[in-house]
């Protein structure tokens, strides 16, 4: 198992999801986004969102369909 933190300070810019993951990682390929997601169990979000991983980050924190709090669910994208 691995174990990380991720600090309160984290942050992460108004843009889409897929470029907020491009700068974590610049050169992930859209599968390795799609599996890091999965990794942090929130790839269902996204994937029931029309714009995928173009969605803008915003609409996925005021996600009603999504069952995690914004908070965590920023925590999962971070880790992913």
């Amino acid at each position: 198992d691995i174990v990380t933190i991720v600090s309160e300070r984290s942050h992460l810019f108004s843009t889409t999801l897929r470029e907020n993951l491009l700068l974590a990682a610049p050169t992930a390929t859209t599968t390795a986004m799609w599996d890091a997601l999965r990794a942090v169990r929130i790839d269902g979000v996204v994937y029931a969102d029309y714009d995928g991983l173009d969605m803008p980050i915003d609409r996925l924190f005021n996600n009603p369909e999504a069952s995690y709090n914004s908070e965590d669910l920023k925590r999962r994208v971070i880790l992913a």
